[in-house]
């Protein structure tokens, strides 16, 4: 009993020294900036949907590492290692403006039709291997990149938030690499 009478003591007489504003609690999460500029609802349902994107992009760029053939499963990876930084630096961008992603709803009957041919699709390549894989993925991958480019360059234009525009503009050429390399992929090769 006395054991714990002193270790409530020493407890009690350490705490304003642990709460003093030169000793700040250390967390492994970076401050909110106190003056953080809110961000519109049109920039939100921007960043939703490349937040969407990119996790997409990021499941089917695992599914092409295990799926595809040497050079899919190179671009596999690129399509990880890209929309994952893209999306670190997302949300970074929403964290700086002290705001929470939405989850991405389709914004109209073209986008709701999109995702099940986009969901149809997915499935029908996990049941692939190989040479098959990679025709069906390699023009889907071009496809689906080139409809985010047309998106990112209408949300561009539309204007905003000076923040999510610089973001589009450092996202655009990779999504455009990303169409490209889809696109020389599925050419014979030695042409």
């Amino acid at each position: 009993m006395r054991l714990i009478a002193v270790l409530v003591t020493a407890t009690l007489a350490l705490a304003p020294t642990a709460a003093r504003a030169d000793n700040p609690p250390t967390t492994s999460k970076s401050p909110v900036p106190e003056k953080a500029v809110p961000l519109s609802d049109t920039d939100l349902h921007v960043l939703a949907h490349i937040h969407h994107v990119n996790e997409t992009e990021v499941k089917m760029g695992v599914l092409a590492q295990d799926r595809g053939t040497t050079a899919v499963k190179a671009f596999g990876k690129r399509l990880l290692m890209d929309h994952g930084q893209a999306d670190k630096d997302l949300m970074a961008l929403a964290h700086e403006h002290n705001a929470v992603v939405p989850t991405d709803a389709p914004a109209d009957a073209t986008d709701v039709a999109q995702e099940k041919l986009d969901s149809a699709a997915m499935d029908r390549l996990m049941t692939l291997k190989g040479a098959e894989f990679d025709k069906e993925f390699l023009p889907l991958m071009q496809q689906a990149h080139e409809r985010e480019l047309t998106k990112i360059d209408a949300a561009i234009a539309a204007g905003g938030d000076k923040d999510v525009a610089t973001l589009l503009h450092k996202v655009r050429p990779v999504v455009k690499a990303h169409a490209d390399t889809a696109k020389r992929l599925q050419k014979p090769r030695g042409k």
